[in-house]
């Protein structure tokens, strides 16, 4: 069992820093990719929020609550 969790622990995308003052473990190549395509991803969501703010008058039709 607590091996498992160790590997599970292992495999996670976003690393904290050991608790020892060690640095924080490296991610593999598949994570990195997958960071850049998240940060890409939220790049374009922001600008697309920020792009069609003024588009809807109307709270039922307004796709994000955060501007109401």
């Amino acid at each position: 069992m607590l091996r498992n969790w160790q590997l599970a622990k292992e495999r996670t995308f976003w690393r904290k820093p050991n608790h020892a003052g060690k640095p924080p473990l490296e991610k593999s190549a598949h994570e990195v990719q997958i960071d850049a395509l998240l940060k890409f991803a939220w790049q374009n969501v922001r600008f697309a929020r920020h792009r069609y703010r003024h588009q809807h008058s109307n709270i039922e039709t307004y796709p994000l609550q955060k501007y109401r």
